[in-house]
Order: structure tokens, then sequence, then C-alpha cells
């Protein structure tokens, strides 16, 4: 009998392609995957001194968008220079697999490689008077993959090629960070050295603290957080100098003029059947709860989080509400709590696994049937915003009704403006349907 031949694997370099391109159908998640990193970073630094605080760290961004360049740097430990070689070099492994870590699969740090010329990583670690560098040439690296002869080529021959490794003399002892340095930054309309929706998607997305000064009910929630969430922080992030904050406010745009008043919070817990917790929550309760919040509103939807970064978008959860809208009627967070609840490799959803069935089938009887119900019964209650002297006001008879010789009761024309406002979803249309009948 012939002996076999012994199986062996090879890595082509499409897989790259598969874990940069192919894996961010938003630009801007790069800057969630660099800012995991860092405040993974930071939690290890934090959990390694007396203090097991990070109060000192923060996590710096610098966008310039006439040299096209995008600079992410944290001051934690770094990584020491006998193993920065081997860890900038690691793929698909780390050695965060299996613990607390937001960043666990040893790929987000290729995520720039898709929208940028160069790539340098640069790290110093306490103690040391050594500087690290990693250089990806993306340049060199596309062209591989783009010309076909990547078909003739595994990984680590390309990756020798395309990226270089050195090490220098720091200028001072104990100066620690890692910094990332995007450079000939380029991305569809730009958007990844656009400042205003860079700073949109980190106040929605990134663990940040909220604004105590703008959000009367921050305190209560991160007390509560702090008590169910296992390693619940927030962390100094700024961009371009400027600190960034959660967009909570007391007051959510409703619709163009108008706003309506959170008057306090929900907080509670999620858990399966057989009482096993799998998340914590806060739900703001409105004043009104008159129609949804304006659309793009970075407040509106509840959303989960996991150690406190978004997970999905704010319409994650939207099936779970008897109408998908009705999500954004609300305004709040969901802090997962069991580590059988994993995010994905492209963290826009959770692994499939029995959690997952069960964690949804919680969110939605305990969460978005319960709200569905309430947000009915509030939207056939009058309206008590700047129309409500229209419900109280005796106008007067309309033309029609004088040419008929008859009056409509100003009670009855109350209630029927009243059931303008409970069944009408485009509260603009209804208050000018109003004022045109009190104008007649």
């Amino acid at each position: 009998m012939k002996k076999q031949k012994e199986q062996s694997f090879e890595t082509g370099i499409y897989l790259i392609e598969t874990l940069t391109s192919g894996m961010y159908n938003n630009p801007l998640m790069i800057y969630r995957e660099y800012i995991q990193n860092a405040v993974d970073s930071i939690d290890n630094s934090s959990n390694n001194g007396s203090e097991k605080t990070n109060s000192k760290y923060n996590i710096d961004i610098k966008l310039d968008p006439i040299n096209k360049s995008i600079l992410i740097g944290d001051n934690a430990h770094g990584i020491c220079s006998k193993l920065a070689k081997d860890f900038l070099s690691t793929i698909g492994s780390s050695a965060k697999t299996g613990t607390a870590a937001r960043g666990f699969r040893g790929i987000g740090r290729l995520g720039g490689i898709a929208f940028c010329d160069k790539i340098t990583f640069t790290t110093s670690s306490p103690g040391q008077k050594t500087v690290s560098k990693q250089i990806w040439d993306c340049i060199r690296l596309r062209e591989v993959l783009g010309n076909g002869n990547g078909k003739k080529s595994n990984m680590s021959n390309v990756l020798e090629t395309t990226v270089t490794f050195k090490q220098s003399r720091a200028e001072k002892k104990d100066n620690t960070y890692f910094t990332v340095l995007l450079e000939g930054v380029s991305s569809y309309r730009n958007v990844l050295l656009d400042i205003q929706k860079v700073r949109k998607y980190l106040t929605e997305v990134a663990p940040l603290p909220f604004n105590n000064s703008e959000f009367s009910y921050a305190s209560q929630i991160e007390k509560y957080l702090k008590s169910n969430v296992a390693d619940y922080r927030t962390y100094t992030i700024t961009l371009n100098g400027q600190r960034l904050y959660k967009p909570y406010t007391n007051e959510v745009p409703v619709m163009k003029g108008r706003n309506d008043r959170l008057t306090g919070v929900r907080l509670n817990k999620l858990e399966t059947p057989i009482k096993e917790l799998l998340a914590v929550y806060w739900i703001a309760t409105r004043e009104q709860m008159k129609g949804a919040l304006c659309r793009g509103d970075l407040r509106g939807g509840i959303k989960v989080r996991v150690g406190d970064i978004l997970l999905g978008d704010s319409h994650l959860l939207n099936q779970y509400f008897r109408e998908a809208r009705f999500n954004h009627y609300c305004v709040g967070e969901i802090h997962i709590v069991s580590d059988k609840l994993i995010p994905n490799g492209r963290r826009d959803d959770f692994i499939d696994n029995d959690y997952k069935a069960v964690f949804y089938r919680e969110i939605e009887r305990v969460i978005g049937l319960l709200l569905s119900k309430e947000i009915r019964e509030k939207s056939r209650e009058p309206y008590r915003g700047p129309v409500s002297k229209l419900q109280t006001s005796k106008p007067a008879n309309l033309p029609q009704a004088k040419q008929k010789g008859h009056k409509i009761n100003s009670d009855k024309l109350d209630s029927i403006i009243n059931e303008i406002f409970a069944q009408c979803n485009d509260c603009s249309k209804a208050e000018k349907i109003a004022q045109l009948i009190n104008e007649q």
C-alpha cells in the first residue's frame, strides 16, 4: 500500500484583502478598530498599576486633511522591544483571546491597509530606551493583489517584501506609547478625513463618558453600570484636541422646531429564563413620546454595546418592536455582561449560538413589546406641546359651515384636532392642519 502524501496547507495573500477591504463596508470602522486596541492597552496598563485607574491615560486622534494623514495614539504601556517584532507580525492570533479584552482576533490593526498608502506602527514601553517601528507599504501590497502575482505567492513571502521592521534609540526613557500613522489616506467621498463625520461616528461608537453638564442622568447611569458591568470604564478620547462625549442630552429633537424632554431613566437587567444575567440596560422616559427622534439623530434608538463599544448600529433592534420605527422613539443603551454573547468579526452582530437567540427573544419580550404598547397608548393622548392653545381656544366657524347655516361645536373641534395628533405620524403637518382650522 502506497504511503499517502502528507496533507499540507498554505495561506494565500488574498486573505489580507479579505481581512481589510472585505471586512469593513464603512471606512470609518477602522477608527473603531484602532480605538478598541488602544482601550485594551489602557486597561492592561491600569490593571497592572497600583492605582487600578485609567484616568491618566488618553487616546488622541489627529486628522490632517491637507497632508492626508491620520495619527491615532495612546500613552499606555506600549509593547516592549523584545516582543514588538513578533507581536506586530502576528495576524489572526491574539493573546487577548479568552480575556475580557474587546479585540481578540488579531486583525483589527490591518483595517487601514485598504485606505492609505503607508501605515506605520510605533511603540515604546516603560523602562526602555528603544522605539520599535513596523512600516507597511500599502501601495506595493495592493499592486501584488491587483496584478495577479498574488496567485503565485503565499502570505509570508509577500509580507516580507512589503513590511519592514526597525528599532532605534528613544529620546526619553519611560516615554511610553503606541501610535498608528496612516499616510496618503483616501476613501469614498473622503469620509476618513471629514472631521465632522468622524466626530459624529466616534461619539456614537466609542467608549466615551456622558457629558454631565448636558445630561442630568449621567451619574445615575454610570453608577449603575459600574456596579453591574465588570470593568466598566470610560476613556478620554480627543479629536484634533477636542474631548469627545456621548451624545445624550436632557432634550431630544422629535421634529423641526420641537423637542421632547427626558424625565428619568429606567435601570434594569436582562436575564435568561433561568435567571442567568445577559446584560443590563438603561432606557430614558420621555415626557410625551410623540413621534420618533429626528432621522439621523445620534440619540435615537436603543443601542447594544459590548465593552461600551457600539455593536452594529442604532437599527440593530428595530425588528424586535411591533413596528421598526418604534425603536427610534426610544433613547437608551444595553450593555452586554455575558461572555457567551460574542461579537462577530465585523462587529455588526453576535456570532450565532443559543445565547444570541435567547438574548433577542428576551429583548423582544421585555423591551420591544412593552415599549411598543406604551408608544401606542401615548399616541392616543392629546398632544401637550406648542399647539396646546389650539385645543382650548374657541375657533370661529368654518366658511363652509357658515354657508350652510351650521356651527361647529368648539369641544367637537378640539376632539378632531386631538385625533389628528393621535393618528398623524408627521406632527409638523398636523400642526399646520390645526392652525388652518383655527384661522377660519
